[in-house]
């Protein structure tokens, strides 16, 4: 029993840890020349920008094309895209 309560209590500190601020992580970067883990982090930022995207007013729908060259994303009347849908 006190095997589980350390495991768990550890998993939970290390949830709690603190992740460093870009500018720490720049920082880092000039003194040791490595830039790798603020590329990391650009690379996270963007995918969570990309992920949470463009936010559509009420009465539109979010909609993704893509095509063989490009992909797009945008936002058109939701009884439109409805309609479309359905068949009709």
């Amino acid at each position: 029993m006190l095997k589980i309560t350390t495991i768990v209590t550890m998993a939970l500190l290390a949830g709690c840890a603190s992740v460093p601020t870009m500018q720490e992580l720049e920082q880092q970067a000039f003194i040791s020349g490595d830039w790798s883990a603020v590329e990391k982090r650009e690379r996270s930022l963007l995918r969570r920008q990309m992920r949470a995207g463009e936010q559509c007013p009420a009465g539109k729908m979010r909609v993704f094309e893509a095509h063989i060259t490009m992909s797009h994303c945008s936002c058109v009347a939701g009884d439109m895209t409805r309609s479309i849908l359905a068949g009709r």
